[in-house]
């Protein structure tokens, strides 16, 4: 099994802009085959880090 993560670092003004870009994104990898899971987490400190 692989676990992959990866931290985003979002300016405030973009944050918006980069929730709709990711979201076809996530939609895409979770019908791949193999893929059991795949979630997009953010911050309760600062909304704009998204690991």
């Amino acid at each position: 099994m692989k676990i992959i993560q990866a931290t985003f670092y979002i300016n405030d003004d973009k944050r918006a802009d980069f929730l709709a870009d990711i979201f076809p994104l996530i939609t895409s990898a979770r019908l791949e085959e193999g893929c059991l899971k795949y979630d997009l987490y953010e911050s309760v400190e600062k909304k704009t880090n998204l690991p």
